[in-house]
C-alpha cells in the first residue's frame, strides 16, 4: 500500500498488522477504512457483501473478480504487483535435482484438479523455469526495495 499510496500522490495513516487475517477483520468491522492485501484473504470475502473490492493490482483483471478494473484502469497506469509463491532450495543443489524438482512442478500445475483448487483461493498456477523465478526474484526486489523507501523504513 505504502508503494500505491507513494506513486498515486496520496497520504494514509498507516494501521500495520501481523498477517493478513487480522487486518480483513478489522476491514469487515469497520475499524480500518482500507486493505491493500492479498487474494487470497480478500476473496472469500468479496462475494457476501462484507467488503467490496475496488481493484485488483495484476497487469490485467483477476479471472475471478472479471467485474473489478485493475488499479492501472483505475486511472494509475503503470502499477502492478502480483503476489506469488515458489519454491526454493539450498544453494549449491545440484542443477539436476533442481531441474526434477521443477519438472513435477510444472506436471503438477498443469493437474486440472490441483489448479481449480488454487482457482478457489485466487491463485493462478505459473509454471516457470528455475531461471525465470530467479529473474522474477530479481524483479520484485527492485520493486519492493521501492516500496520500503515509500513507506520511510530505515534499516535498524
Amino acid at each position: 500500500m505504502a508503494l500505491f499510496l507513494a506513486r498515486a500522490g496520496l497520504k494514509m495513516e498507516a494501521v500495520l498488522y501481523k498477517g493478513g487475517g487480522p487486518a480483513m477483520a478489522d476491514v469487515i468491522a469497520g475499524h480500518v477504512n482500507c486493505y491493500f492485501g492479498n487474494f487470497n484473504e480478500i476473496l472469500p470475502h468479496a462475494g457476501g457483501g462484507r467488503v467490496r473490492v475496488l481493484a485488483t493490482s495484476g497487469e490485467k483483471r483477476a479471472r475471478q473478480l472479471p467485474d473489478v478494473p485493475t488499479v492501472a484502469e483505475q486511472g494509475y497506469p503503470g502499477f502492478h504487483t502480483e503476489t506469488w509463491n515458489g519454491f526454493v532450495a539450498p544453494a549449491g543443489t545440484p542443477r539436476e535435482i533442481v531441474e526434477r524438482i521443477a519438472r513435477e512442478i510444472a506436471a503438477g500445475c498443469k493437474d486440472p484438479a490441483f489448479a481449480a483448487r488454487l482457482d478457489k483461493i485466487g491463485v493462478d498456477p505459473v509454471c516457470s523455469t528455475p531461471a525465470e523465478f530467479s529473474q522474477a526474484v530479481r524483479d520484485d526486489l527492485r520493486l519492493w526495495k521501492d516500496a520500503v523507501v515509500a513507506a520511510g523504513m530505515k534499516a535498524p
